[in-house]
C-alpha cells in the first residue's frame, strides 16, 4: 500500500500507545519506525515484532546501568526491542557529549533487539549538528549534518528482523560538524524519493500494526468520556 510519512507515524503511535509504550518513547518511536519505512526498511515488521514478542507491562521498563562516567555508559536492555527505549539511548548519548568537556561520548548497549531504531532516532537528531555512529555485529552506521546517513553495508544483506539479541556501540561527537565520508551506501537520497513521492508499505505488515492500534478504539460509554478514554494524540490527529 502506499501511505504519507505522517499516516505512517500516526498508524504506529496508535499501536505503541495502546500497547502501552512510556509516554514520549510511544511518539519518538512512532517517527522512528515512519522514518525507517521512508528508507526503505521494515519499519511496521520492526514494530510489530516487538508487540509479539513483548509482554504489555515489560513495554514501560526503563534499562539497567551497568556503569556510568560523566562522558560513557554501559546499558543492558536484557533482550527486549529498541522500539521500547531506543530514542531515550540517543538522548542519553548526546546528553552525555554535550556535557563533556571534549564533546564527545560512548555507550555500551548489551543485548538489544531491532538497533535499526537507535538508526532511526540518530538521524532525527541530525539536524542539529554533531556526527553520531553506531556498530554492531559486522554494521557501522554514521549520521552527520547534513541529515547525511551512511550504512557500512548494503541494505539489503543486512537481517533488519534478527531476533537475536546484539551488543551496539554508539558513540557522539557534538563538535563534529562535518558530512560523514561517502564510504558506504547512503540512505539519503531514499529518504528525499520517499518524502516526495510517498512510501510504499508492506501490506502484511500494515494489517499486524493495525491490529494493535485498533485496540486504543473503544466504544463510547459515560465512563470512556469521564476517563478520557482515546488516542491520547499531541497533535490534534
Amino acid at each position: 500500500m502506499h501511505a504519507s510519512f505522517d499516516e505512517i507515524r500516526r498508524m504506529a503511535f496508535k499501536a505503541l500507545d495502546a500497547g502501552s509504550a512510556a509516554a514520549g518513547i510511544d511518539e519518538d518511536s512512532a517517527y522512528a519506525i515512519a522514518w525507517l519505512e521512508a528508507v526503505g526498511l521494515p519499519g511496521f515488521t520492526v514494530l510489530a515484532d516487538a508487540m509479539d514478542d513483548s509482554e504489555r507491562d515489560t513495554r514501560a521498563e526503563g534499562l539497567a546501568t551497568s556503569t556510568a562516567t560523566p562522558r560513557d555508559a554501559e546499558l543492558d536492555a536484557a533482550g527486549r526491542s529498541s522500539v521500547f527505549f531506543g530514542p531515550s539511548v540517543i538522548d542519553l548519548l548526546v546528553a552525555l557529549a554535550q556535557t563533556s568537556p571534549d564533546g564527545k561520548s560512548s555507550i555500551e548497549l548489551k543485548d538489544a533487539r531491532h538497533p535499526a531504531i537507535l538508526l532511526a532516532s540518530a538521524a532525527r537528531y541530525c539536524p542539529q549538528g554533531g556526527n553520531i555512529t553506531l556498530n554492531w555485529q559486522a554494521v557501522a552506521c554514521t549520521v552527520g549534518p547534513p541529515e547525511t546517513f551512511i550504512l557500512s553495508t548494503e541494505p539489503a544483506q543486512i537481517d533488519w528482523l534478527d531476533h537475536n539479541a546484539v551488543k551496539v556501540a554508539l558513540s557522539c561527537d557534538v563538535t563534529d560538524k562535518s558530512r560523514p565520508a561517502p564510504c558506504g551506501f547512503n540512505l539519503s537520497d531514499r529518504l528525499v524519493q520517499s518524502l516526495r513521492n510517498g512510501l510504499s508499505v508492506d501490506d502484511a505488515a500494515f494489517k499486524r500494526v493495525s491490529t494493535y492500534a485498533d485496540k486504543i478504539l473503544v466504544p463510547e460509554s459515560e465512563l470512556s468520556r469521564q476517563t478520557g478514554a482515546g488516542a491520547g494524540l499531541t497533535d490534534n490527529d
